[in-house]
């Protein structure tokens, strides 16, 4: 897979996670339990690992295009 591709098949998961993000969010500030927390953080791992996952992606089809 090119640095192009792997981008881009990452870019196209960032919708459902603010999607998904946001809902869990909302939810816990509804209803605050530790679970919810928790799913939360991990939540948020996930989406600051595809984030950096992405940054580096971006700057290796950069490289690629240099």
């Amino acid at each position: 897979m090119t640095a192009t591709m792997h981008a881009e098949a990452l870019r196209r998961l960032l919708p459902d996670i603010s999607e998904r993000t946001a809902a869990q969010l909302l939810e816990l500030h509804r209803c605050p339990t530790p679970e919810r927390a928790e799913r939360m953080a991990i939540e948020l791992e996930g989406a600051r690992t595809l984030a950096l996952q992405l940054r580096q992606a971006l700057i290796q089809e950069a490289q690629d295009a240099a």
